[in-house]
């Protein structure tokens, strides 16, 4: 292998700015060489850097001395030497990271090792798929294979994941939002602020937009992980977006708890995102349900029907009826107007106040007086721009019935009975009296931002309350929640945008709905909040339906279908019952919201497999314990003076297996019995005889040729191999685009030359990992840890 500047290269040990780092990866250049170094020092937080010499002083450790050391502290380096073993198809990272290593947690990590390129992580709510997600990335980066790696979250959980990483990994992220970008110090240096760290947590929000998405191309990307990637829709800027970035990403991991809402075209874009060509593998699902995690039974359900007043009772049926005719009318075929008919129906199920100041909206865009949309609650805390699915303003001015002087007489009459039901709001004084008697943390949760308002006034004196809504920045979402996991609030007033992400289960075990959402998907976020993993009690969930109306019917009874079905699906046959589904149900007309879901598209798990490497890690953990490996040492026998005749020596060695390229492929422990044909009579003749056994070479021959062979390394990373393959097909196929050169404006043939530049860059990029991951059958190296006198 080509030496580096003064005699350093990949593999070995040498000091650069004041510590001990082992090589990892060398990338040569004409004049300088990108050195990829791991710190061997178990105090310093920053595990790797990467350092160019000559410009930075990287010096050779010299050949360390095996040195005499008391038989405790040998043996115990030893078995750290062992706890720090890597080999090839293991996990590297797990061992160390702060985690219960549980077995279904490790499958997608060792089916990442064994090849797979492409990762839908779909266990339920609560089971842990950030530490899947982290534990992949982490993997990766220790096998050198990931130098960038973005992770695309929504707005509100960017740090969260930032710090995820950081408590449980050691891995330093950055999270970039708008502020960070306007404000950091790169752009008077003209640096590309996303590639300021290894790992760069954002928003899709953020990226999608083109001003920050030429930046976020300049580079090429080796892992792109998407949270709750079930909003990246077929025909959405989001799903644009993180397709384009998937198509030329090595590796794709996503997660979504609720990947399938009943709508089979949104869930096969999901599965198809970053194919590259026929033969590439399909993706791999992992989908767990409670039962499999073993926390089944650990939720109590409960339906708390409320007796509506008349008032009430009027104001459903007015509403119901009057949306069903909307649907089903002579124009019902209007752009939008089904969508308005969705949710006017589900504010009056929520609140009076909601319905009221809807239904106020819609009479003024009726009569020309304002064209103000429904204000509607964003699903997920994505902040930076409005949601896809915006209501136009002119859909609220769109007449649905025959005459718009008869439907305006119609909404006045509703308004009437949505002003005399606000008057004593039935299930807001429901929810006063169970607060009251719960007397314990609680989240309230509903839609519409105009139903927290609406439920203030009859909480604020029963609970110290705080409340968190889609209009909130990142900011003052952050310091409610730490308000409520703090202790100085008693109850959260929230609206779906902390129905994601969020970690609440340390403070509360009980959630209460307002209303049933018209997704079985949301209402299982919302509870997910609470009931996770980590979570020590029985988690009640309440909801909250108004006995004799349209809620209690019709979307009650589908929602406990859809949580049936979602119990049992990845395990038998099922039913997803979607939006679609549900608002068919209430609205009238035809519904393709039902849909057969069988078994998970994921091939059988090794389970036996999972199970020991569960053992392993454990081992590991223990065998750590003992501290990090100390210099090679000798010790002296057990019992003073003369030993048996037939005695001999256990001489440890550390055998490292690199690719051509100098990544470390494996790292084995391996112990060769040397048997003595006369036993020393004093220290001085042990140390010698135990100098010279360590720097036989046939001794380590043995070693080497002992250590376990690294089969299957070729076929582990052949998906890879293929994918990058198939990758730069597609950049090679893509025709350069044809420019108008402007006589006054070179700005297109700038663009033109930049785009080429970075398809160049990005080809380069697959180029180099791939010789990376199939340049195998390297060198072997063999290091004395340790001699050891036996019996």
């Amino acid at each position: 292998m080509e030496e580096l500047h003064r005699g350093v290269r990949a593999g070995t040990t040498v000091r650069a700015r004041g510590d001990t780092w082992t090589i990892i990866e060398v990338r040569r250049f004409e004049t300088c060489a990108v050195v990829l170094l791991e710190s061997a020092s178990p105090a310093r937080g920053e595990r790797r850097t990467a350092l160019i010499s000559p410009f930075d002083d990287i010096a050779a450790t010299p050949r360390e001395p095996i040195s005499r050391r008391r038989r405790a502290r040998v043996t115990g380096s030893v078995l750290a030497a062992i706890g720090r073993e890597r080999r090839a198809h293991t996990l590297w990272t797990a061992a160390e990271a702060r985690l219960t290593p549980l077995a279904w947690q490790l499958a997608p990590a060792l089916a990442v090792l064994r090849g797979a390129t492409r990762v839908l992580l779909a266990d339920a709510v609560g089971l842990g798929k950030t530490v899947q997600a982290g534990l992949i990335l982490a993997e990766l980066m220790a096998r050198g294979l990931v130098e960038r790696a973005l992770i695309l979250t929504p707005a509100g959980l960017r740090d969260a994941w930032v710090e995820e990483l950081r408590a449980r990994f050691d891995l330093a992220a950055v999270a970039l939002d708008q502020v960070s970008l306007a404000e950091g110090t790169w752009r008077a240096a003209g640096a590309n602020p996303w590639t300021r760290a290894p790992v760069v947590v954002s928003s899709i929000d953020l990226v999608k937009r083109p001003e920050v998405r030429a930046a976020v191309d300049d580079q090429p990307i080796d892992l792109l992980i998407v949270d709750e990637a079930h909003h990246c829709t077929p025909g959405s800027d989001r799903g644009a977006v993180v397709s384009r970035l998937a198509a030329a990403v090595p590796w794709l991991i996503l997660a979504s708890a609720t990947p399938h809402a009943g709508d089979p075209r949104a869930f096969h874009f999901l599965l198809d995102l970053g194919g590259v060509g026929r033969d590439e593998p399909a993706m791999r699902v992992f989908r767990r349900s409670r039962a499999e995690a073993g926390l089944a039974g650990r939720r109590s359900s409960h339906v708390l029907a409320v007796t509506p007043t008349a008032a009430e009772q009027r104001l459903q049926r007015a509403v119901h009826a009057y949306a069903r005719d909307l649907s089903l009318g002579p124009i019902r075929d209007a752009p939008g107007l089904r969508l308005v008919c969705g949710v006017v129906a589900r504010r009056a199920t929520s609140s009076a106040l909601a319905a009221l100041r809807t239904l106020q909206r819609r009479l003024a865009a009726l009569e020309g007086r304002s064209a103000v949309p429904v204000e509607r609650q964003a699903s997920l805390p994505w902040s930076e721009i409005d949601d896809d699915e915006d209501l136009d303003p002119s859909w609220l001015a769109t007449p649905g019935l025959g005459s718009t002087a008869d439907e305006c007489m119609r909404l006045r009459e509703i308004l009437a009975d949505a002003e005399a039901a606000c008057a004593r709001p039935s299930k807001l004084l429901r929810l006063r009296r169970l607060l009251a008697r719960a007397g314990e943390p609680a989240i309230v949760f509903t839609e519409f931002r105009d139903t927290i308002e609406a439920c203030l006034p009859f909480v604020q004196d029963v609970a110290s309350t705080r409340c968190l809504h889609g209009s909130m920045d990142v900011r003052d979402r952050r310091r409610v929640v730490a308000d409520f996991l703090q202790g100085r609030a008693r109850l959260l007033l929230a609206t779906d945008v902390a129905g994601e992400g969020l970690n609440l289960h340390e403070r509360a075990r009980l959630v209460i709905t307002i209303e049933w959402p018209w997704s079985p998907q949301r209402l299982e976020q919302r509870v997910g909040r609470v009931d996770r993993m980590g979570q020590l009690r029985r988690v009640h969930a309440v909801h909250l339906t108004s006995r004799g109306t349209f809620e209690d019917t019709v979307v009650a009874r589908l929602m406990e279908r859809a949580r049936a079905a979602s119990e049992d699906l990845g395990q038998c046959e099922g039913e997803v019952i979607g939006e679609r589904a549900i608002e068919a149900a209430v609205l009238g007309g035809s519904s393709r919201g039902h849909v057969a879901v069988g078994s998970s598209p994921a091939s059988s798990r090794d389970e036996a497999a999972e199970a020991a490497e569960v053992c392993r890690l454990l081992d590991q953990r223990r065998l750590a314990a003992h501290g990090r490996p100390a210099m090679p040492a000798w010790c002296l026998p057990r019992r003073r003076g003369r030993v048996r005749a037939g005695a001999g020596l256990a001489v440890v060695f550390e055998v490292t297996d690199r690719s051509r390229l100098g990544r470390l492929d494996a790292c084995a422990v391996v112990a060769i019995a040397v048997t003595l044909a006369r036993s020393p009579a004093n220290r001085r003749e042990w140390r010698n005889t135990c100098l010279a056994v360590a720097r036989d070479r046939r001794v380590r021959e043995a070693a080497l040729a002992a250590a376990p062979a690294q089969a299957g390394k070729e076929s582990s990373w052949a998906n890879a191999v293929g994918r990058l393959l198939a990758i730069r097909a597609a950049v090679h196929a893509t025709p350069p685009a044809a420019v108008q050169a402007s006589l006054f404006d070179r700005r297109a043939v700038r663009d033109a030359r930049t785009r080429e530049a970075v398809a160049a860059r990005l080809d380069a990029h697959l180029e180099r990992k791939a010789l990376a991951l199939s340049a195998l059958g390297g060198e072997r190296d063999a290091r004395v840890l340790a001699v050891i006198p036996i019996a």
